[in-house]
């Protein structure tokens, strides 16, 4: 219903639509985000990036696979030359880049975990409220919750108990329902089960492309509650979201204009910069859980020079390695 009143709203708007042919928007067409009309589909200007995306990846696998062949070429001509150093390009770096594995964080016990989401990322904050409030998420909010924790330092066994505890809260999941429709989600999270693939958390990049149903709670806030200047009901959401976490208002207008403007990382890390002191994270902010680990160190480190009396730090935060 709010869609379709934005969609009339808009329709008085006759340079804001566009026309294409359905199989090119399919990601818009089961969630009814575009009309549909003798097989074409009308598309709102705010929702052409599930087009340009599809058409990305298109031209994308075109390439790689016109660079294989032209690999195959390039690699007789020039085997004691340009092909080793090709080859080992994968494996060099020339910054500093962060560990998405998660690799770097402390063991995360369920109490420790609870004791510090203030230093969860608005997307992470939102999800587990929903998990909180619901006992229940839905397999994709599942899924990147999951990586998160993991992510972060949460180990196994207290991932089980943690979403045993809250799903069993509910009276429709039962003990004997989690271990037989959820139990096994969170051991594949983990690579126990399945390929035992030692997934890794999430990406900012992910949760942007992700395409939330009205039902789900996961995605990037940044990108949900602005997609479309006409939802002032998400824009101002949005906006007590961050009054909410007792950022100014001054600040909140900037970071919303920011996500207004499709800015949705910078967004984040100006609520970052917000919540710490106007210290920023050097790389910027790629990923919820490398989000909360910047986060850990700078108010560890606060702590510290609390205790001992010491100067603050400094201005910025350089992404680890």
């Amino acid at each position: 219903l709010e869609w379709s009143r934005i969609c009339t709203e808009a329709a008085y708007d006759a340079k804001g639509w566009y026309k294409v042919d359905f199989e090119e928007v399919m990601a818009l067409v089961k969630p009814r985000r575009t009309f549909m009309l003798d097989g074409v589909a009308w598309v709102r200007r705010e929702s052409m990036d599930a087009l340009v995306l599809n058409h990305f990846r298109t031209v994308m696998s075109e390439g790689v696979a016109n660079a294989i062949l032209m690999f195959k070429k390039f690699e007789d001509a020039a085997a004691n030359r340009l092909t080793p150093l090709l080859k080992s390009l994968h494996k060099r770096y020339e910054c500093k880049a962060y560990a998405l594995d998660g690799s770097e964080s402390d063991v995360l016990t369920i109490p420790a975990m609870e004791a510090t989401t203030e230093s969860f990322p608005l997307c992470m904050r939102q999800l587990y409220k929903a998990f909180k409030t619901k006992h229940h998420l839905r397999h994709a909010g599942r899924r990147t919750l999951q990586l998160y924790l993991k992510g972060i330092g949460m180990q196994l066994g207290d991932a089980m108990v943690l979403w045993k505890t809250e799903f069993t809260k509910s009276p429709d999941c039962s003990a004997e329902k989690f271990e037989k429709d959820y139990a096994y989600g969170i051991r594949h999270s983990y690579g126990k089960e399945g390929k035992r693939v030692n997934y890794t958390p999430h990406s900012c990049g992910q949760c942007i492309a992700s395409d939330p149903g009205v039902k789900d709670d996961h995605g990037c806030p940044f990108k949900t509650l602005t997609i479309n200047k006409y939802n002032a009901e998400g824009v101002e959401r949005l906006n007590d979201m961050l009054r909410g976490m007792n950022i100014s208002q001054v600040k909140a207008s900037a970071i919303v204009t920011k996500a207004k403007n499709m800015h949705y990382q910078i967004a984040c890390g100006m609520t970052f910069a917000a919540l710490h002191g106007d210290k920023e994270i050097d790389a910027g902010v790629h990923a919820p859980h490398q989000y909360y680990l910047e986060s850990r160190r700078i108010r560890n480190h606060r702590k510290i020079e609390a205790e001992s009396g010491t100067q603050g730090a400094p201005t910025s935060v350089a992404a680890s390695t």
